[in-house]
């Protein structure tokens, strides 16, 4: 502890001289910094800025809309020239991040398999799509729970990233909310 306890004898009152100790403590040795060292918060940052500008997003949003609109054959077909060769790209851009720290390269890590996860799930996909209404239903079932798996994989990854980031101050007059993990794909 950064004060001297001698000062309690000071002739002060025990609850004065306890304030007294408190902002002593606080004020000479400082508080400390709030998140995850300035090297690693931009190692973060930086993976951040790439998943919050993954390319495969978007064509999988018109893939969805093309299975839900009963459509499979033309979802497989978005998947093999926009989705995947975004999701592959995604791949290559977390592998060229410059991060610095030890742990920003374990999450480029984690996040390069999640993300090649992902592109594996979305080939598996496309060929249980490919198949039509015919297909086995059983298989795409199959391709469905292999990307749901690699969803998980990355969320899990992007949560960790997350839990090191100090949540942002609330607007002023906003609702405070708990943080929640970025649902990234």
């Amino acid at each position: 502890m950064c004060s001297d306890p001698r000062r309690l004898r000071s002739g002060r009152s025990a609850p004065r001289a306890g304030l007294a100790l408190f902002a002593s403590f606080f004020l000479a040795c400082g508080s400390e910094p709030e998140g995850p060292a300035p090297a690693l918060r931009d190692d973060l940052t930086v993976l951040h800025a790439i998943l919050d500008a993954d390319p495969a997003l978007e064509p999988l949003a018109r893939v969805e809309q093309r299975v839900a609109d009963e459509r499979p054959v033309h979802a497989a077909e978005l998947l093999e020239t926009t989705a995947i060769p975004a999701a592959t790209r995604q791949v290559a851009a977390l592998e060229e991040a410059r991060v610095t720290t030890d742990e920003g390269r374990d999450f480029q890590r984690r996040l390069v398999a999640a993300h090649r996860q992902r592109a594996s799930a979305l080939e598996s996909y496309r060929a249980a799509l490919a198949g039509g209404v015919t297909q086995d239903p059983l298989v795409v079932i199959d391709a469905v729970r292999e990307l749901r798996r690699a969803e998980v994989a990355l969320v899990g990854v992007v949560r960790a990233m997350d839990a090191l980031l100090p949540a942002a101050p609330p607007a002023p007059g906003g609702p405070v909310d708990e943080p929640e993990a970025r649902d990234r794909r």
